[in-house]
C-alpha cells in the first residue's frame, strides 16, 4: 500500500494530511488550544477534499469548477458515515475520528490514481441560454439588497416567545426579498457565465435561509434539542440505546426468530450520520455542538443543493437554462426553505439521497467500469446509515429504473410486454408499501365499510388539497409543515400588506399545478429519469392519500416524504417553465419577464406563509442550563421537573439526555399524558396533591416546578401564582421563567 502512495503523484498532499490528522489529535488529547484544531482540520479538509473533488469529476462528470465544493460536502458526510458505525454498533470515542481521518485520506489519495471516467463519458457542452445580458447594475442592486436584508434580519434577532419568524421580521424584509429574488430570477434566462450565477444562488440562499438561525436566539425547532441531547451522551463516551455489542443488547423477534433490535429499530440509523458529521466538526473545530448544530445544514443547503439539483438536471434536459432554473427552484419550496435552514435528519439525509441518486443516474446512462460500480454500491449501502426512508426510496428507484430501462432496451415485443406487466405490478406494490410499512409504528386501516362509502369524496377532498397546498397531514393549531409547496395555505401570517391583499396560495398553488402537469405531459423522447421521476411522484401521492384518509396513526414515513415531493415537483415545475420559454407564439423578453415575476412572487409568498411552530426561548435556555447546573451538583440518579414541554426539551439538550422528558415516562411518539395533565393542573388549580403525585410518579426525592405567565390560567393569574407560593415558596425568577423547588419534609 505504501508502495502504491509514494508512486501516487499527490503523495506529498496525502503525507501532508496524514500530519494534520494526526496533529489535531495531539492538540486534542492534549494543549485544547482551539486555534490548533481548526488550522489543523482546515487543512486536512482542504486538501482532501480537492482530492475527492479529482475523483468525483470522473464519477459524476463533474465541472472542474464545482469539483472543489462538491468535494467538501462529500467529505463532510464521508466522515459522518464513519464515526456512524461506532456509534451504531456501541459507543463513540475520539480515536475512532483520528482513525477515519486517517483511512479516509490512504483511501482518497489512492482512488485518484485508480478511478477512471465511465466508457462512453466525455466532457459535457451546455447549450447557452439565448437570453438577453444581464446589466452590472444588477450586481450592485443585488449586493445592496443582499446587505439590507441581512440588516433586517440582525435587527430581528430575539429570544422571546414567538410562533412564527414573521412576527419579528420586519415587513420591509419580504419586499427586500422580492426584489432580491428578482434578479437571481433574472439571471437564469440571461447568458450569465454559471460561475457568476452560482456564487449568486449561493448568497441568495445563505440569506434565505438565515432567517431561522439569526432570528432565533436560542435556535429553531424542537427535535434539535433531542438530537443536541445524543451527541453530547455521545461525545461523553455513552452509548445510545439500542446497540449490537456491549452489555447490553436488546434482542426482538421476527417470526421465529431473535435479532438485534438495532439491525430493525429504524430510527437510530436514521440519526447517526448526522449525529457523527456534527460531532466530528465539533471536536475538529473546538466548537461547541450547539454551534456546529445550528449552522451545518444552514450551510450545506445553502452551498452543497443548488451544485446537486443543476449536476442532476442533465439527466433529465442538458439545457444551460433548465439547469439554472432547477438549482434556482428551491428557493421556491416551503419544505427546502425552512428545512433547508436547520439541522435535522430528514433534511440533512436527503442531500446523500440526491448525491446517491446522481450516481445511480450515472449508472443508467453510462457503462461503468469495476471501480466506478464499487462507488455505486458503497453510496447505495451508505443510506442504511443515513435515513432509512431514503434506503426505501433508492431501493424503489433501483427496481422500477432496472424495468424502464429494459422496456426501452428490448426490442423483442414479447419481452417488452413482459416488463410492462412487472414494472405495473411493481408501481402497485410500491404505491402501498410505507402505509405498510407505517403499520410497524401503530397505525391501523380503517373499517372497509368506512373506505367504500368515503372512496370518491376522499379522492375529490385529496386532489383539492394537493392543487390548493393545503396541509395533507394537519397538526394541531394550524401549525402544519408537511405542505410541499405553502408552509400555511389557510392562514396569512406575514405583516406585509402585499400579501394580505388576496390569499396567494389559492392563485399560485393551483397555477404551478398546471405548469407542473404541463412539464409532465411534454414529449421527451426515451427521457428515462424523467419517466423515473414521474413513477415515483404517483407512487409519493398515492402512499400519502392511502396513508392520511384510509389509516388512522401517526403517518410517520409518509409524513418524512415532505422534501421528496417537493423534490420531484421542483423537477415537473422547472420542465413546465421550460416548456412555456420555448413557446414561439410570444417575445422572448415577455416570456422572460412573465416567468421572472412569477417566480418571485411565487418565491416572496412561500417564504411568508411560514413557518409556524412553538421554540424554545432564551428564558427558558437560560433556566434550563441553570436547573442542569443545580440538580447534576447533587448526583441524584432520579428526576423530578414539571414544566411545558419545549423547556423540557432545552433541559434534554443541555443535561445529555441525563434529563429525559422531566423525568416523566414517555409513551409512543413522546406523548407524556401524566406530565401534561399534572402540567395543565398547577396553571388552573393549584394542589400539593399533584406535586406529590408528580414525585410518585417520578420516584425523586424532590421536584422542581418551572412555568411563565403565558402558561397560567388568564382570569386567576394573580390568584393562582399566590397559591403557588403558598404550596411551593417564593420562586426564583430568570427571565420570565417561574423555577420552584420543592422537597418534601421527612
Amino acid at each position: 500500500m505504501l508502495d502504491s502512495i509514494k508512486k501516487n503523484k499527490n503523495f506529498f498532499y496525502t503525507c501532508v494530511t496524514i500530519i494534520c490528522a494526526l496533529g489535531w489529535w495531539f492538540n486534542f488529547i492534549g494543549f485544547r488550544i482551539q486555534i490548533f484544531s481548526i488550522i489543523f482540520s482546515a487543512v486536512y479538509l482542504i486538501l482532501n477534499a480537492i482530492l475527492l473533488g479529482r475523483i468525483l469529476v470522473k464519477i459524476i462528470n463533474l465541472d472542474r469548477e464545482l469539483e472543489f465544493i462538491f468535494g467538501v460536502c462529500v467529505l463532510i458526510f464521508l466522515i459522518g458515515f464513519g464515526l456512524a458505525f461506532p456509534i451504531f454498533f456501541y459507543k463513540l470515542l475520539p480515536i475512532h475520528l483520528l482513525i477515519v481521518l486517517l483511512i479516509l485520506t490512504i483511501l482518497i489519495s489512492l482512488s485518484v490514481k485508480y478511478c477512471p471516467l465511465p466508457e462512453g463519458m466525455s466532457l459535457r457542452r451546455l447549450e447557452d441560454n439565448k437570453g438577453i445580458r444581464m446589466p452590472k447594475s444588477f450586481f450592485i442592486l443585488f449586493v445592496v439588497l443582499l446587505a439590507v436584508g441581512l440588516f433586517f434580519l440582525l435587527r430581528s434577532r430575539t429570544g422571546e416567545f414567538i410562533t412564527s419568524p414573521w412576527q419579528v421580521i420586519r415587513p420591509y424584509y419580504l419586499y427586500v426579498w422580492g426584489l432580491l429574488v428578482a434578479i437571481v430570477g433574472f439571471a437564469v434566462f440571461s447568458k450569465i457565465k454559471i460561475r457568476k450565477f452560482f456564487l449568486l444562488i449561493i448568497l441568495a440562499s445563505l440569506l434565505l435561509h438565515a432567517y431561522l438561525p439569526i432570528v432565533y436566539k436560542a435556535g429553531f425547532g424542537g427535535d434539535k434539542w433531542r438530537h443536541l441531547g445524543a451527541e453530547q451522551s455521545l461525545m461523553a463516551g455513552e452509548p445510545y440505546y439500542p446497540v449490537l455489542f456491549g452489555d447490553r443488547v436488546d434482542m426482538k423477534k421476527i417470526g421465529p426468530v431473535s435479532v438485534p433490535e438495532v439491525l430493525i429499530v429504524g430510527n437510530k440509523n436514521s440519526y447517526v450520520n448526522m449525529w457523527g458529521a456534527t460531532i466530528a466538526l465539533s471536536w475538529m473545530s473546538g466548537m461547541d455542538i450547539f454551534w456546529i448544530d445550528l449552522v451545518l445544514g444552514f450551510l450545506l443547503y445553502s452551498i452543497f443543493l443548488p451544485l446537486l439539483l443543476f449536476r442532476f438536471g442533465e439527466f433529465i434536459l442538458s439545457k444551460k437554462r433548465f439547469l439554472l432554473l432547477l438549482a434556482f427552484l428551491p428557493l421556491c419550496f416551503s419544505p427546502f426553505q425552512m428545512y433547508g435552514a436547520i439541522t435535522t435528519s430528514n433534511a440533512f439525509g436527503f442531500l446523500w439521497f440526491l448525491f446517491t441518486l446522481l450516481i445511480l443516474c450515472q449508472a443508467i446512462k453510462f457503462k461503468l467500469n469495476k471501480y466506478l460500480w464499487w462507488a455505486v454500491i458503497i453510496a447505495i449501502l451508505l443510506n442504511y446509515l443515513n435515513y432509512i426512508l431514503y434506503l426505501i426510496l433508492i431501493l424503489e428507484i433501483i427496481i422500477v429504473s432496472f424495468c424502464l430501462k429494459k422496456i426501452v432496451n428490448r426490442v423483442d415485443s414479447h419481452s417488452k410486454y413482459f416488463w410492462i406487466v412487472s414494472l405495473i405490478i411493481l408501481i402497485l406494490l410500491f404505491c402501498i408499501l410505507l402505509p405498510i410499512v407505517d403499520l410497524a409504528g401503530g397505525n391501523v386501516f380503517k373499517s372497509w365499510d368506512w373506505i367504500k362509502n368515503n372512496f370518491l369524496k376522499d379522492i375529490f377532498d385529496f386532489i383539492k388539497t394537493l392543487v390548493l397546498s393545503n396541509p395533507i397531514f394537519p397538526r394541531m393549531f394550524n401549525m402544519e409543515q408537511d405542505n410541499w409547496l405553502f408552509a400555511q395555505a389557510n392562514q396569512n401570517i406575514s405583516r406585509a400588506n402585499l400579501l394580505k391583499l388576496i390569499r396567494w396560495s389559492f392563485v399560485l398553488a393551483p397555477l404551478v399545478f398546471m405548469v407542473m402537469i404541463w412539464g409532465m405531459v411534454r414529449r421527451d423522447k426515451n427521457n428515462i429519469i424523467k419517466k423515473l421521476l414521474m413513477i415515483l411522484l404517483l407512487i409519493v401521492i398515492v402512499n400519502q392519500f392511502l396513508a392520511t384518509y384510509f389509516m388512522d396513526g401517526n403517518h410517520i414515513f409518509n409524513k418524512r416524504l415532505v422534501i421528496f415531493t417537493s423534490f420531484l415537483a421542483m423537477v415537473m415545475l422547472a420542465l413546465g417553465i421550460e416548456a412555456w420559454l420555448s413557446i414561439k407564439r410570444f417575445s422572448q423578453i415577455v416570456k422572460i419577464i412573465t416567468a421572472v415575476l412569477f417566480l418571485a412572487l411565487l418565491s416572496t409568498t412561500v417564504y411568508a406563509s411560514g413557518p409556524k411552530m412553538q421554540t424554545v426561548t432564551s428564558d427558558e435556555l437560560t433556566a434550563a442550563k441553570y436547573l442542569w447546573q443545580k440538580i447534576s451538583a447533587t448526583g441524584q440518579k432520579k428526576y423530578c421537573v414539571l414544566a411545558n414541554t419545549w423547556p423540557l426539551l432545552a433541559l434534554e439538550g443541555v443535561s445529555g439526555r441525563q434529563i429525559v422528558t422531566g423525568g416523566f415516562p414517555v409513551y409512543f411518539e413522546y406523548a407524556q399524558p401524566e406530565r401534561v395533565q399534572l402540567f395543565d393542573n398547577l396553571n388552573k388549580n393549584p394542589s400539593l396533591i399533584d406535586i406529590n403525585r408528580a414525585l410518585a410518579i417520578t420516584g425523586a426525592d424532590d421536584c422542581y416546578v418551572m412555568t411563565e405567565d403565558r402558561w397560567i390560567y388568564l382570569y386567576n393569574r394573580q390568584e393562582i401564582l399566590t397559591r403557588l407560593n403558598d404550596i411551593l415558596g417564593q420562586p426564583e425568577m430568570i427571565g420570565d421563567v417561574y423555577l420552584w423547588h420543592w422537597q418534601p419534609k421527612k
